[in-house]
């Protein structure tokens, strides 16, 4: 059967998450499950990596191999009348045989949206109420700690061996709503790595956590090291690179 790549978008708030389970509702789970209601026999879809709960995507993909029956453009407009209103798929591209979309990434971009006015509770499941100020310059001197190559078992939840990974940079902005935006780049990510650094960037702005403590968890690197985690609702995985 052709493979291909699919290029889908969700809302996060009311999946456990992408990777399927047993008894739960996730994003994977009901891709499949509607696959196999058009197509009428089990497909299989592997994303490019997993999301936790309440986690969105603007451009997270997974590779299918798909019967030859439908053209391209009915199969979208089906998946996407299954789906609504919470998965998107955008496109779906030929791709070689072996390719894989976990093993062939080349970067991810992750976004992170921090609300820094009033509490608004019509962005409750997609932007973090912080609703203080943040200093933005501090905040960009701050990144400087976690670019480039390091341990960061600290800052996850992970039980893999490997908790080495490149973050190649960090942008800092804001707009004219107060909605503070970070944007990750990086060759991959540890379970709760970017929320855990984004609290750890909000308190060192605040003052409750220092520079050098955030420095200490790298060099005695050790799991749960890190005892802040902002909330999932603010994550959003922007995009995945390819070679």
């Amino acid at each position: 059967m052709p493979r291909y790549l699919a290029i889908v978008a969700y809302n996060g708030a009311p999946f456990r998450g992408w990777a399927k389970q047993p008894g739960y509702h996730t994003v994977q789970g009901q891709i499949e499950q509607n696959l196999a209601l058009i197509y009428q026999t089990p497909i299989n879809i592997y994303g490019s990596g997993r999301t936790d709960k309440g986690v969105h995507a603007i451009n997270q993909t997974f590779h299918v191999d798909l019967p030859d029956k439908l053209p391209l453009k009915q199969l979208i407009a089906k998946l996407n009348q299954l789906n609504y209103p919470d998965i998107f798929v955008k496109a779906l591209v030929p791709v070689a045989p072996r390719f894989h979309a976990r093993f062939a990434v080349k970067t991810k971009v992750y976004e992170y949206l921090i609300n820094t006015r009033a509490f608004n509770p019509a962005q409750y499941h997609t932007v973090w109420q912080y609703n203080h100020p943040l200093d933005l310059a501090q905040l960009e001197a701050d990144t400087t700690l976690f670019l480039g190559r390091k341990d960061f078992w600290s800052f996850s939840t992970a039980s893999q061996k490997d908790t080495q990974r490149t973050i190649s940079k960090i942008i800092v902005q804001q707009d004219h709503t107060g909605t503070v935006k970070l944007t990750f780049f990086g060759n991959g990510f540890l379970r709760n790595q970017i929320r855990m650094m984004v609290a750890s960037l909000v308190a060192l702005n605040n003052r409750t956590l220092m520079r050098e403590t955030v420095q200490q968890l790298f060099d005695q690197p050790q799991k749960g090291g890190c005892k802040v985690k902002a909330p999932a609702c603010g994550l959003y995985l922007k995009t995945v690179l390819y070679e």
